[in-house]
């Protein structure tokens, strides 16, 4: 899946992207968890949808764009540094 674009770089950096991941992680742990206990079926397709919703938010901090004004051409020696 293709996932377009949607954080600028320095978004990602920002503390209150931080604080949106470290919340995403914590709860992804949370659902995992809940997911190896014996739960009904209607709760496993809720855990489920709400790992997926989940990895999707966390997806985001993965695939940015740079601030305008960055040369792409140095984006990988950057990214190397990161």
């Amino acid at each position: 899946m293709i996932i377009e674009p949607v954080l600028a770089s320095s978004d990602i950096h920002s503390p209150t992207w931080k604080k949106i991941e470290m919340w995403a992680e914590s709860r992804l742990v949370a659902c995992h968890k809940k997911l190896e206990i014996k739960v009904d079926m209607e709760e496993t397709s809720s855990l489920r949808g709400s790992i997926k919703e989940l990895r999707s938010l966390l997806q985001l901090g993965k695939t940015v764009v740079p601030p305008q004004g960055i040369d792409t051409a140095n984006e990988s020696a950057h990214s190397a540094l990161f």
